[in-house]
């Protein structure tokens, strides 16, 4: 049977330690801190803060921008009911080195994305659309 104990951990969120009173001693799961686990954005913020390895400050950062850094298009607070919409915001990043670029919509992400996150595949889009204006 496992030894138990205290065990000091880190908060995913915000990285200070916490001691958890009464845990096995071999166990590898971290706990929230008292104050990330009231945060309001608590769930929201913990998918990105997995996802993307930032912190709770960087979180809010990014949740305060309110328009799509791409097409100025307002922001959904949050996914909301039903999940994935037009205005849900996401957190653009590089696919190589996984550097935050900006918070960007739905269509702006995929669009990007669809094109690889290149810029010759942006220009090649772009000048195919003036080529062939109505």
């Amino acid at each position: 049977m496992a030894q138990r104990g205290p065990r000091v951990t880190e908060c995913p969120m915000c990285l200070v330690e916490v001691t958890i009173p009464n845990s096995r001693l071999d166990a590898k799961r971290r706990r929230y801190c008292d104050s990330c686990k009231n945060h309001p954005m608590h769930y929201e913020y913990r998918e990105q803060i997995y996802k993307h390895g930032i912190t709770l400050a960087q979180c809010d950062e990014l949740y305060a921008i309110t328009n799509c850094e791409c097409c100025n298009r307002e922001l959904a607070p949050g996914k909301g009911p039903g999940g994935m919409n037009r205005n849900t915001r996401n957190i653009d990043h590089c696919h190589d080195t996984g550097e935050i670029r900006g918070v960007l919509c739905w269509d702006c992400n995929v669009g990007i994305g669809k094109l690889n996150d290149n810029v010759s595949g942006l220009q090649n889009a772009i000048n195919y659309l003036e080529r062939n204006k109505s």
